[in-house]
């Protein structure tokens, strides 16, 4: 019996059936690749965030050696520059002490230019390409880092032992005010923009964080020491350390 082409050709073709069975399963093997996928992609932003923290201490390394073994401080009332030296732009005057924390970049532009540095400081998605100290909203937000320097660094550790706060207080602290480098916090990752936001919403991400020794590791808050209770600011764990720069954040 001969086969016309038209009945080779229906014999070669999918039946409905088949192409539903094959829809069917390439369905499954996306839905069950997409969270491997997803995981992936948070591990290799993670990993960039924690190589990003490892670098910025290299940086503070720098400013320790360059003045005399204190961390990054600076008095109520400095003149913040959010902007590299001969760039257009200008400055913000703190209305406060406890605005280091987010301005410590500002005390780095001789040791650390900011062109070359701040890509560093902050994660992806964060600032304007080519100028990462740029967050598009043209408010005080620029200048901003990623990396959120601990409270307990620029001021004395009796603030957090006394609940004082006087001119004595607020002075630099020293490398050797640190008794415990390796669970000490120095940055905290602010932005989490490696997680996605339905992680962040959750409450108590995973949180990379570089302490004193120079290691980076993700932690969770909740994990944290407690902060002491003070009347002299709000207090936030890792942040506000009990005892200061010669305490512990995670056991």
């Amino acid at each position: 019996m001969e086969y016309s082409d038209a009945m080779v050709s229906f014999r070669r073709a999918f039946t409905l059936i088949e192409l539903l069975v094959t829809i069917g399963v390439m369905a499954l093997l996306i839905s069950l690749l997409l969270p491997a996928l997803g995981g992936a992609m948070v591990a290799s932003r993670r990993t960039a965030v924690l190589s990003n923290l490892r670098q910025t201490a290299l940086t503070f390394d720098k400013y320790i050696s360059t003045f005399g073994s204190t961390y990054p401080w600076a008095p109520a009332g400095t003149r913040f520059q959010l902007f590299p030296p001969g760039s257009v732009g200008g400055g913000w005057i703190s209305d406060g002490y406890w605005m280091v924390n987010r301005h410590w970049p500002s005390l780095f532009h001789k040791i650390a230019p900011w062109p070359e540095h701040f890509s560093v400081w902050v994660e992806p998605k964060v600032g304007e390409p080519g100028k990462p100290w740029l967050r598009g909203t043209g408010s005080t937000s620029d200048g901003y880092p990623s990396f959120w320097m601990s409270d307990t660094l620029y001021a004395r550790p009796e603030v957090w032992t006394r609940d004082v706060l006087s001119p004595v207080q607020m002075k630099p602290v020293r490398t050797d005010d640190v008794l415990f480098p390796g669970s000490k916090v120095l940055l905290v990752d602010v932005d989490l923009t490696y997680l996605p936001w339905k992680t962040i919403e959750a409450g108590d991400p995973p949180t990379p964080v570089l302490f004193i020794d120079g290691h980076a590791d993700v932690r969770r808050e909740s994990e944290a020491t407690p902060p002491p209770r003070l009347t002299v600011k709000s207090t936030r764990p890792m942040f506000d350390t009990p005892g200061g720069a010669r305490g512990v954040d995670f056991q």
